[in-house]
């Protein structure tokens, strides 16, 4: 159920609400509310439409939309304390999505009693109250809000996704990953701030997403020294890497052996270096990447790894995901050689160059060059959905 300020001054869709309400009786809701700080106004009257329903919340999600209009600290704890409070159902809330927007700053969210400083967000729970109604949750996403990292939100976790917070202590994600090592789903968008010497890797052998944004090739190489991902199957989706000037031999480590069976990587800067990584794994089936720059060439194409070409595991799919972008007849046929492709998904707006390196405007002459490449081939257009919504079925 979404709700908002501004739905509350229009009355169908005040109507509606209520009629879902009176329909649902007393099940459990998912709960979906946009605050917005210049309607500040009308904070008070949404507060007071979903003070009867907080016993019910089984799944909440909270985004605080800021603006200079407001104090910032106070507008997001009066946002948070309307759930969060003594009136909250105690092993009710199984998910948690906070985020706040409009702002550079970071919040804590902290117990009655606790420091207070002008990014904490204090309660009127105590902090035993506090850790009562976040321990039964299981998936949790926090954006520009968190809760301290020794919290009881942070044990037994399914699903977990940081994404900007204040700088991470290994020491911390170590912590967390020990408290919940039946993690599904990690996603990490935030900086580490790595130990010295490495730990002992945590076994999360039930791990099978795993998601990382920013981090350079020896920042991931660190990160994955800490992950024991056993041997089920792993997708792992690598978002606007930066590239060092070679591969680690932490990457080398994890991948060589590696249970990644899907792999995405996209907005990478340095094409041969993510060759390079798809290199070190022969377990991938599923591979979703930026569309190769039109300087690339065949020779980009080669194994970097010296690894016996005997070896390789043809992919089932590879993507290339737009939107905009040029791709040339001959980097299709070398990307299909490189690893055996059996089906090539292609989702943007492309602007097709013949290998004469002429534009090809000829939808016919397009489909005879396409036809010859010996694989199934599949257009997306821009405005198709993003194939990578399915990637994981």
């Amino acid at each position: 159920m979404d709700l908002s300020p501004l739905m509350l001054k229009k009355q169908p869709s005040l109507s509606r609400a209520q009629a879902f309400l009176s329909r649902s009786k007393e099940s459990p809701l998912y709960l979906h509310v946009e605050y917005a700080a210049e309607e500040n106004e009308d904070v008070s009257s949404l507060n007071h439409f979903i003070s009867p329903l907080v016993p019910r919340i089984q799944k909440l999600k909270i985004c605080i939309n800021l603006t200079w209009l407001v104090s910032e600290q106070r507008f997001s704890r009066s946002a948070l304390s309307c759930f969060l409070n003594e009136d909250t159902t105690a092993g009710r809330l199984t998910m948690l999505d906070l985020s706040v927007k409009g702002t550079s700053r970071v919040f804590c969210i902290q117990a009655a009693g606790q420091k207070q400083d002008e990014d904490s967000l204090n309660l009127t729970l105590p902090e035993h109250r506090l850790d009562k109604l976040l321990l039964p949750v299981t998936a949790l996403q926090l954006d520009r809000i968190y809760s301290p990292w020794t919290s009881k939100v942070y044990h037994g976790l399914l699903d977990l996704r940081i994404h900007t917070v204040y700088d991470i202590r290994e020491s911390e994600l170590v912590n967390v990953f020990i408290q919940s090592p039946r993690l599904r789903v990690l996603e990490i968008k935030s900086r580490i701030n790595f130990a010295h010497a490495p730990p002992a890797p945590i076994a999360l052998h039930s791990l099978e997403v795993l998601i990382t944004h920013n981090l350079s090739y020896l920042e991931l190489g660190r990160f994955l020294q800490v992950l024991d991902t056993g041997s089920s199957p792993l997708f792992m989706s690598i978002d606007s890497p930066r590239f060092d000037n070679q591969l680690n031999q932490n990457l080398v480590d994890f991948f060589s052996p590696s249970n990644v069976t899907g792999l995405c990587t996209t907005e990478g800067y340095s094409f041969e270096m993510l060759l390079g990584l798809v290199n070190l794994s022969h377990t991938i089936k599923k591979l979703a990447m930026s569309p190769p720059p039109l300087a690339i060439d065949d020779e980009s194409l080669k194994d970097e790894t010296n690894v016996p070409i005997s070896t390789y595991i043809h992919l089932e799919t590879l993507y290339f995901l737009g939107p905009y972008f040029a791709l040339r007849i001959s980097q299709l046929q070398s990307v299909i050689n490189w690893r055996g492709v059996r089906k090539l998904v292609i989702w943007g707006d492309v602007r097709w160059i013949a290998n004469n390196g002429r534009p090809i405007i000829s939808k016919q002459f397009l489909q005879k060059e396409l036809s010859e490449l010996g694989a199934e081939i599949e257009l997306l257009p821009a405005h198709a959905p993003c194939p990578l919504d399915s990637f994981l079925l």
